[in-house]
């Protein structure tokens, strides 16, 4: 018999017999006499008479598929399956547990969300409650290592403009002050551990590192970030965050900043669709040699994501940002409205979008220029992950973004187009 498809799952779905003389039964035979090549054999031949029968047919496929460690091969049988049968709630469950097996927690969850409003027996039931669960806890251990390529036509984000006017005076620039372009190696990693220490809280360390190093025409960026926090309640009726953390970062080597900080978050599910994020980060920036940056960083996030279908994601995001800095010159405050999309085709490729249209205003007048800045920044970002081609684990990705900054000091103004070509891996 095949796992997961006796009692009232497939056959009652379908409304198909399943006597032995069909495929179908032939095929949980063989699998229960541990002869799964032949059975898999079998069913890849069968040729349905009619819709039912197929849909047994995927079904059978799937949970095969599924139960000899081969994930990917057995969502290709449940995403058509859920698609023609999304009323079934057995296949919905097994279509999240095997996004779940797979990483796609987006998409687990709203498939198990959908699989509860349905028809399940206890132990079904039991089983979209667990995979919730551990969908939103999240792993005991977990973490993500990525390496690619990035070349960018003006990673420093400086201006384009060969002179600069400063006090009625106009001034040539040094090419080095100008934009330019650079190639750098990405590398990112993370590390997290979360052990139940209650009921329903988790303790949290997390370790991660965000590096780029170019090839000598732009400065190395490095940050090193620690973060111990706690996590409590769950998704569907509200999830608490507390964390502290510590950042430190490196320009070109060199020591360039400190910044210990403390974030508390919120979440909860508003429908099986629907969730609401909402974050306040306060961060203390100390500069190893430019104390004029030095202060307080305040953050603030509210955002809303919305699962259209179960493939369609949709997001929108509103930040706020005070940082009072040392010299007023380099306080500022700022809002930001992003608008985003994820679609996840079928055979693994998923693709987002995401737009953020940011409004920075300065406390008082530069220095040199005697005006105070007002900056106006568009950000366009395309990503492009395949899921389902990997090497070793890594799944390749493909990110393109452009970026335009226009500024009433017209030397802040830059424009910046980047690519990045790579391979990431979470686990």
């Amino acid at each position: 018999m095949i796992p997961g498809v006796e009692g009232t799952a497939a056959p009652a779905a379908t409304g198909v017999a399943t006597g032995t003389a069909a495929p179908y039964g032939r095929a949980r035979t063989l699998i229960a006499q541990g002869r799964t090549a032949e059975a898999e054999a079998l069913l890849l031949a069968w040729r349905p008479a009619n819709r039912a029968e197929e849909h047994q047919r995927l079904w059978a496929l799937a949970v095969l598929m599924r139960d000899t460690g081969r994930p990917e091969k057995a969502l290709r049988y449940l995403e058509p399956l859920v698609a023609a049968r999304p009323d079934v709630g057995a296949f919905r469950l097994a279509l999240g547990e095997v996004l779940q097996s797979l990483g796609q927690d987006e998409r687990a969850a709203f498939h198990l969300r959908q699989a509860g409003g349905g028809t399940l027996n206890a132990d079904q039931r039991d089983r979209v409650q667990r995979s919730l669960s551990g969908l939103d806890q999240g792993r005991v251990w977990s973490g993500h290592l990525a390496f690619s390529l990035e070349p960018e036509s003006n990673p420093f984000k400086a201006t384009s403009d060969r002179t600069v006017v400063i006090d009625g005076r106009e001034f040539t620039l040094r090419d080095s002050a100008r934009a330019r372009s650079a190639t750098g190696l990405g590398i990112e990693a993370g590390l997290a551990y979360a052990p139940r220490i209650a009921a329903n809280t988790r303790a949290r360390l997390a370790l991660s590192l965000d590096a780029t190093l170019y090839d000598g025409d732009a400065p190395n960026d490095v940050q090193a970030r620690a973060e111990v926090g706690l996590l409590h309640g769950a998704l569907e009726t509200g999830r608490s965050k507390a964390s502290l953390s510590f950042t430190r970062r490196w320009i070109d080597g060199r020591g360039f900043s400190n910044a210990p900080g403390v974030t508390l978050g919120y979440a909860r599910m508003l429908s099986q669709r629907g969730r609401i994020e909402a974050a306040a980060t306060v961060e203390w920036h100390d500069h190893d040699t430019f104390a004029a940056l030095d202060g307080p960083r305040t953050l603030l996030f509210l955002g809303y994501s919305h699962a259209v279908t179960p493939q369609l994601l949709l997001r929108v995001g509103l930040r706020g940002e005070r940082t009072a800095a040392e010299v007023a010159s380099y306080s500022l405050t700022a809002g930001e409205l992003s608008l985003g999309a994820s679609y996840a085709f079928k055979g693994g490729m998923m693709v987002s979008f995401d737009l953020g249209l940011r409004r920075a205003e300065y406390d008082a007048p530069a220095p040199l220029f005697g005006k105070t800045r007002e900056d106006d920044r568009v950000t366009a970002t395309l990503r492009l992950l395949h899921r389902r081609l990997n090497v070793r684990g890594f799944a390749p990705v493909l990110e393109l973004e452009a970026e335009r900054q226009t500024s009433s000091v017209g030397f802040y103004g830059y424009e910046n187009f980047a690519a990045s070509i790579g391979l990431t891996r979470e686990f």
